[in-house]
C-alpha cells in the first residue's frame, strides 16, 4: 500500500476546516418550534423539523420575559430557539452552577422566543392589547390586591382611590343596595325641603 503525502497546506487547510466545522456544530442553534408542555414559565418544545438526517429531542427551555410579565404560554403555541453563548441552566433553574466557556451542549443554551402569526385576530395597532385564553389579571406580588378581567366582567379586589370625576352607565349598587340615580327613600313624606347630606 502506498501511503498518499499531502502537501503541508492542504493538510493544514484540512484541519481547520474540521476544527471550524465541530466549532460551528457545538454552537447553539436558532430553529423553529413548538410548545408541547407548560411548568411556569419554563417550555418543552418539539422541533418544526423535516429531511434532516438526526432526530432532535423535546426539550424544556426558559421563555424570553421577565418575571415581571407572565405570557399565557399555550400548548401548540408556535416559536423559535435562540442560542447564548454559555449555559443559562443556572439562571434559570435547569440546572446549578456558574456558567463558564466550555463547550456546551448545542442545545442546552437555549430559550423559546413566540413568534406573530398571520392567523392571530386582528386588534388595533395603537393600543396595547393584553388577553389571555381566559381573562386577565394584574396583581401585587402578594396576590393581596388584583384586578381580574374575564368574559363576565371585571373584578377589583383591594381599595379603589379615584382621582377625578366619575361616571357610570347602568346600575349602581352598595352593598347589594341601589345608590343610583333611580334609587329612592322611604319614610318620607314629599315637600320642599331637603334631607341631609351623606354621613
Amino acid at each position: 500500500m502506498i501511503e498518499q503525502k499531502l502537501p503541508f497546506y492542504q493538510t493544514l487547510t484540512n484541519f481547520t476546516n474540521k476544527q471550524i466545522a465541530g466549532a460551528i456544530g457545538q454552537m447553539g442553534k436558532n430553529l423553529p418550534c413548538s410548545v408541547t408542555a407548560i411548568e411556569g414559565s419554563i417550555v418543552t418544545v418539539k422541533f418544526e423539523l423535516t429531511d434532516i438526517p438526526y432526530t432532535i429531542p423535546e426539550i424544556q427551555m426558559p421563555v424570553v420575559g421577565f418575571e415581571y410579565i407572565r405570557y399565557p404560554i399555550q400548548v401548540g403555541d408556535r416559536g423559535y430557539t435562540v442560542s447564548a453563548s454559555a449555559s443559562i441552566a443556572g439562571l434559570t433553574g435547569l440546572g446549578t452552577g456558574v456558567a463558564n466557556l466550555s463547550n456546551q451542549g448545542n442545545l442546552s443554551m437555549l430559550a423559546f422566543v413566540p413568534l406573530g402569526c398571520v392567523d392571530f385576530f386582528q386588534v388595533n395597532p395603537n393600543y396595547l392589547v393584553l388577553y389571555g385564553k381566559e381573562g386577565v389579571e394584574i396583581r401585587n406580588k402578594s396576590g393581596s390586591v388584583t384586578i381580574v378581567l374575564t368574559d363576565s366582567g371585571v373584578t377589583i379586589n383591594g381599595k379603589v382611590t379615584i382621582n377625578g370625576d366619575v361616571e357610570t352607565t347602568g346600575t349602581l349598587k352598595n352593598n347589594g343596595v341601589n345608590v343610583g340615580s333611580d334609587h329612592v327613600h322611604g319614610g318620607v313624606n314629599r315637600g320642599g325641603v331637603n334631607t341631609f347630606v351623606p354621613q
